[in-house]
């Protein structure tokens, strides 16, 4: 017996009706018709993505330096750069500014309970096959074992399991056939992920406007 993926994904939440609001009115995100007690769930693929009030003993205030500390989510959107212009806009908080990585047009923000969530628009993904702002959850879900200080760049290697390996981290892929990407620029965005945790400490510790100084994450 195997593990094939993801299937539900779902994030605690201080206020459930302000979480469900946003995701819903900044990212396009549509509710299912139905969603347990305590929980919006919202219609995504290939995982579902839900907000949820939080289980008991969880504190979300006790979380350091955010809540979500060391999983990175990754939603696909139609148009990053567009999403990250208006959500810049309305006053959302951009833990990374916009970059090309290999998986796309990237930008990370932070959401109203300090979760880390980024965006990313697959360059070989055709418009017309979306039908809304963010189609899919889970494109890619990165757990961290550990603090990377240092990152060296490797060849990639794939094999019939359809996994890409290299330094520190185990790339698994649920959905499709692994492809040759630019692996070129992955110590970039390594770079800008530890950057990225910084800008969050400062945000936690002097709130957004005590970040307000620092130098854009690019």
């Amino acid at each position: 017996m195997t593990v094939t993926g993801p299937t539900f994904i779902a994030l605690q939440v201080r206020d459930l009706d302000r979480a469900a609001a946003f995701y819903e009115t900044r990212l396009g995100l549509q509710r299912t018709a139905i969603s347990p007690p305590g929980a919006v769930v919202f219609d995504t693929t290939p995982a579902s993505f839900a907000v949820r009030e939080p289980l008991p003993g969880v504190d979300l205030d006790a979380a350091r330096p955010n809540p979500g500390i060391g999983v990175a989510l990754w939603l696909h959107a139609e148009d990053a750069q567009e999403l990250h212009d208006r959500l810049a806009a309305d006053g959302v908080p951009i833990i990374v500014a916009p970059f090309d990585s290999p998986f796309g047009r990237t930008f990370t923000f932070s959401d109203p309970d300090g979760y880390a969530i980024t965006i990313t628009t697959k360059p070989d993904t055709p418009a017309h096959h979306q039908d809304g702002p963010i189609r899919s959850v889970g494109s890619c879900l990165w757990m961290s074992t550990r603090v990377v200080d240092r990152m060296s760049l490797a060849a990639t290697r794939s094999s019939p399991t359809r996994r890409i390996s290299y330094p520190g981290c185990v790339r698994a892929d649920s959905t499709r056939p692994t492809r040759a990407a630019a692996w070129s620029m992955l110590s970039q965005r390594i770079r800008i992920m530890q950057a990225a945790r910084l800008r969050l400490d400062c945000i936690d510790r002097h709130g957004v406007q005590g970040a307000a100084n620092l130098p854009p994450v690019e």
